[in-house]
């Protein structure tokens, strides 16, 4: 029941992602922690969601560019995370979201040339209002369908590795997030690039991190 929960919610955040919604629930960090909280563990989902948000948060979906897609992904990442129980699994985790959120963006690509050919001509005068809103409802059908189908794979291909991973990694708890945090330094600087001078992206980079501690703070 919990594995039929998770790929319907592959699908919604496929589906938020663009498609219907857009409520940032398709945010690595969002995703991870939901697909989290539907297997009683959500601090580990948002830990490893969290991680695969600073990973592709410097591709910026804009204009033609290429992009990952964090959604299913994210909700992958979360449940070899949780299932494997350990800090093995959880590098298994983001391991499997980022190589299924460059598998997602290809599959959004696809997606969106077939909607190109399934958008009716606006030239053709036997266009109707109905329609126009059934090939868009289609449209969406075939991205939930997708969603669907990206996380079910991601499932059968990861979900067996998550024990043997957790058994195996040698480092505990505190290391391999300390680990894992040294190596999105280097896509979090990628992202820092972009923000103009470098006195600015240090002064982001400071308010993001004073508003990170307000909450332990304030409690």
């Amino acid at each position: 029941m919990e594995l039929f929960l998770l790929v319907l919610l592959g699908g919604l955040v496929a589906l938020d992602s663009t498609s219907f919604g857009q409520f940032m629930l398709s945010r690595p960090i969002v995703a991870g922690a939901l697909a989290g909280a539907v297997l009683g563990d959500p601090v580990t989902g948002l830990l490893v969601g969290a991680f695969l948000d600073l990973f592709i948060l410097p591709v910026l979906p804009v204009g033609g560019a290429r992009f990952h897609e964090g959604g299913p992904s994210a909700v992958v990442a979360s449940a070899v995370a949780v299932s494997g129980g350990g800090p093995g699994a959880w590098v298994l985790g983001l391991v499997a979201g980022l190589l299924w959120s460059v598998l997602g963006g290809m599959s959004v690509r696809g997606l969106r040339r077939w909607n190109g050919r399934l958008a009716p001509d606006p030239n053709d005068r036997s266009l109707t209002e109905a329609r126009i809103v059934r090939r868009h409802l289609l449209a969406m059908g075939a991205d939930f369908t997708r969603g669907i189908g990206l996380t079910a794979i991601g499932f059968a291909v990861w979900l067996p590795w998550a024990v043997h991973a957790a058994a195996a990694w040698p480092l505990g708890a505190m290391e391999t997030v300390a680990l894992a945090a040294l190596a999105s330094a280097v896509p979090l600087g990628m992202l820092l690039s972009i923000l103009g001078p470098s006195s600015r992206r240090l002064g982001y980079l400071v308010l993001g991190i004073l508003l990170g501690l307000l909450p332990t703070l304030f409690p």
